[in-house]
């Protein structure tokens, strides 16, 4: 996959309409979900993903689908549906005592 640039702001229909295509595919990350960006192609097509760390460790990428047809309430929601299935809201183990590690 090719290197991306990202700026972040709070998407709104109005906001992502200004977006435009600028010769190479760019990034605009969402502030109001975790993980959540908006792609634009050189295209000029917008689409909606996730990133997130797996409870591999690595970091995932999956496609929520293409703008208009999902818009960024919506986008939002199923965003935080697959970084839960992802494994980011998976609970971790539990720290051991600092006292445990120093025990023989």
């Amino acid at each position: 996959m090719p290197k991306v640039a990202s700026v972040a702001e709070r998407l709104t229909t109005a906001s992502i309409a200004k977006l435009s295509p600028t010769g190479a595919r760019y990034s605009v990350r969402d502030l109001a979900a975790e993980g959540l960006l908006l792609v634009v192609e050189a295209t000029g097509r917008k689409h909606w993903i996730v990133r997130d760390m797996g409870a591999d460790g690595r970091e995932h990428e999956r496609a929520l689908g293409a703008y208009p047809a999902l818009l960024p309430e919506i986008a939002r929601e199923e965003g935080a549906m697959v970084r839960t299935s992802i494994g980011s809201k998976a609970p971790r183990a539990p720290c051991r005592p600092a006292a445990a590690c120093w025990s023989r």
